[in-house]
């Protein structure tokens, strides 16, 4: 009878299972969204971790991708949003009633919109058609547990 399967036969994660099961933990541990996740670190670069990382802890997996969160260049949600509009800065300024020396520090970080003040921060996803929520930035922190 050919119907008992071969007891032997041990189903590997491939690469692609085992990416996505990191971005579920990543979502879970970190607290981002799928979208920052993939933004900060897109889908063939966190696959490409599969060798040698997959033999590593989730937690190790974790703390790596909060390292290579904040050494990643990317474009602030703010400055993509305004992109997407098609707007300029001084466009954004204008609508918005926000200064465009405050939007171009958002834009290259050297002022956090984390930490504007709600009726700037309003006052610019009302310009741009979105959420507040929309264009804060990830912060990717790596917190310890105290699991072991």
């Amino acid at each position: 009878s050919g119907s008992i399967p071969d007891r032997t036969y041990r189903f590997e994660k491939t690469p692609e299972y085992w990416t996505g099961w990191i971005l579920a933990y990543l979502q879970w541990r970190l607290g981002e969204s799928f979208e920052d996740l993939l933004h900060v670190v897109p889908f063939d670069a966190l696959r490409s971790l599969y060798y040698p990382w997959h033999e590593a802890s989730e937690e190790r997996v974790a703390r790596l991708v909060c390292d290579m969160a904040k050494k990643a260049s990317r474009q602030t949600k703010l400055a993509l949003a305004r992109k997407k509009l098609k707007k300029t800065q001084q466009d954004l300024a204008y609508e918005s009633g926000v200064s465009l020396r405050s939007i171009q520090m958002y834009e290259q970080r050297q002022r956090n919109i984390n930490e504007a003040s709600v009726t700037s921060v309003r006052a610019i996803a009302k310009a741009l058609h979105c959420n507040i929520e929309d264009l804060l930035e990830p912060v990717f922190e790596y917190k310890e547990t105290n699991a072991a």
